[in-house]
């Protein structure tokens, strides 16, 4: 079986078992961690950028905040971002988000509203680069509402990685797809997308989701980028926090909420 074929099911039965829900997952997050090199995904999130982190938690919303699909969204980054004096802001990993409504996101147990990745917000254009040398793998349009839009994923074979590794990068444009195939070769800061607007990306504020998939369970379109909270534990386990190992830059604040 190769790293990118394990079927859900048996990666549950694993995880159930106590078991790696992959194998060889735990060692590759411990190698990342420690050998990673990345270049920056975008110019704005080098070594000496100054970002701010959003709070898009249900708690938030709840309080009154304005979630991620209300009108007003991209106007209410674009501000924080300037009011902040940064180059992006930032939304969290492992968050639980109140902004999950449509039906792809309901099932017969508990809705899915944790997310598996980190945003980027930043205006639509905006080139994005390959943190490590890359194989393209996925080029889709997940054109549903409230879906990734325009979607890449990328395979690194990284030289002493104990296997290979894989990065989804979500609501892209419409162009970054017609330049793409799978089978690829990408060089590490390379720009190969840009970021989409809201009528290409589906429906949300301009921003990148990008997330680290440590095996595709067979996937060969899309992948879920937001799990149900009780099942996070799982989900970290394939999808680690990719902040540290993308060596994003500390915010300069923090929990910074969206206001109308």
């Amino acid at each position: 079986m190769s790293n990118n074929d394990m079927p859900l099911d048996l990666a549950w039965n694993r995880f159930h078992k106590q078991e790696e829900a992959v194998e060889g997952a735990l060692a590759l997050s411990h190698w990342l961690l420690e050998n990673a090199r990345p270049e920056p995904v975008m110019e704005c999130l080098g070594s000496d950028s100054r970002v701010i982190e959003l709070d898009f938690s249900a708690r938030a919303t709840r309080l009154g905040a304005l979630d991620l699909t209300e009108a007003g969204a991209s106007e209410g980054v674009n501000r924080l971002i300037a009011e902040y004096g940064a180059g992006a802001a930032l939304g969290r990993y492992a968050e639980d988000r109140g902004c999950y409504s449509s039906p792809q996101f309901l099932g017969e147990g508990q809705p899915r509203s944790t997310h598996l990745g980190v945003d980027v917000f930043v205006p639509a254009g905006t080139p994005v680069h390959a943190p490590f040398d890359a194989v393209v793998v996925v080029v889709a349009l997940n054109d549903g509402h409230l879906d990734y839009g325009p979607t890449v994923i990328l395979r690194h074979d990284l030289p002493g990685a104990p296997r290979s590794f894989f990065t989804l990068y979500g609501h892209l444009s419409m162009d970054s797809l017609d330049s793409l195939s799978p089978g690829q070769k990408i060089k590490a800061g390379e720009v190969f997308a840009q970021i989409g607007d809201e009528q290409e990306n589906g429906h949300w504020p301009p921003h990148l989701h990008v997330q680290l998939i440590l095996d595709l369970l067979g996937e060969t379109k899309n992948f879920v980028g937001v799990c149900a909270p009780a099942e996070l534990p799982f989900w970290r386990q394939i999808c680690p926090d990719p902040v540290r190992i993308l060596h994003l830059p500390e915010p300069a604040a923090s929990g910074v909420v969206l206001t109308s």
